[in-house]
């Protein structure tokens, strides 16, 4: 679950607003401190916005590493290595076609930063989380309301590459990680092998917490975060060209074409007919 409780300051609370500042903390994790990179654990953390021209970077830290602020000045304190922290899980589900014949659809959902979002100013004069840009430049974009994916939303910035056990999304430029990758069920891997699979961009929803999670309740809030605009998606195909057919584009509901009769975990989850 997102962290319950954050410390900011006052300039922070007027940058972002009350909708701002409620929607920033739904988005963030109490994973690691940004600073030290030690878990952050149960204590309420600081909140630390670092504005660098038309962009900023909220992250959390330990009260004691850093002091919560909105740093728009010259000087941007960094952490000495990498301590963002990201998740991975893979899932396969079986929407129906407009013919009513199931048709597997294979998941990768990424949470690229969990202690770390990116703020962007609205028309309003606010700031509102959003994604890093290198998403949308590999072709990742919401999706219009109700569907799940079209046929030309395909993500040509995104290799698909499928293991023995395991699915990841390759970035073709760089991004926070070039690579996210999470263990996947053999039918997922063989769903995957044949048409790819819908990679899906989200600071909405930890995977962690999806993986704990009983299926059909996690399938429901992934689609529910797709549908409300909650994440950024795109159609990974693999590099071989007998392989890169996308699945089909449908119209589907976060209540509905989620019914299985079984599901395939492993460290991922799914459902299968």
């Amino acid at each position: 679950m997102s962290v319950p409780k954050i410390v900011c300051d006052r300039k922070t609370c007027d940058k972002l607003g009350e909708d701002g500042l409620i929607k920033v903390r739904s988005w963030l994790y109490a994973a690691d401190c940004q600073t030290c990179g030690r878990p952050l654990g149960t204590d309420a953390p600081a909140l630390v916005v670092s504005e660098i021209d038309e962009w900023a970077l909220a992250e959390l830290h330990h009260r004691g590493c850093r002091t919560a602020e909105w740093n728009d000045g010259a000087v941007i304190t960094a952490p000495a290595g990498n301590t963002i922290s990201w998740r991975a899980e893979s899932a396969l589900f079986p929407p129906r076609s407009e013919s009513g014949k199931p048709s597997n659809c294979v998941m990768l959902i990424v949470n690229p930063s969990l202690e770390a979002v990116w703020l962007y100013p609205s028309p309003s004069g606010t700031w509102r989380p959003g994604y890093h840009a290198v998403f949308s430049a590999a072709g990742l974009a919401p999706s219009p309301p109700g569907t799940l994916v079209l046929r030309d939303r395909i993500a040509s910035g995104v290799t698909a590459r499928v293991g023995d056990d395991e699915i990841a999304a390759v970035f073709k430029q760089p991004t926070p990680e070039d690579e996210y990758a999470a263990a996947a069920a053999p039918q997922t891997v063989v769903s995957a092998r044949a048409h790819g699979f819908l990679l899906v961009v989200t600071h909405a929803l930890n995977p962690s917490d999806l993986a704990s999670a009983d299926s059909r309740a996690a399938i429901l809030q992934v689609l529910a975060a797709i549908e409300h605009g909650q994440a950024v998606i795109g159609w990974a195909s693999r590099e071989a060209p007998w392989v890169n057919r996308p699945f089909q584009g449908q119209r589907m509901s976060a209540k509905g074409n989620t019914a299985g009769r079984g599901a395939l975990r492993t460290f991922a989850f799914g459902f299968a007919l």
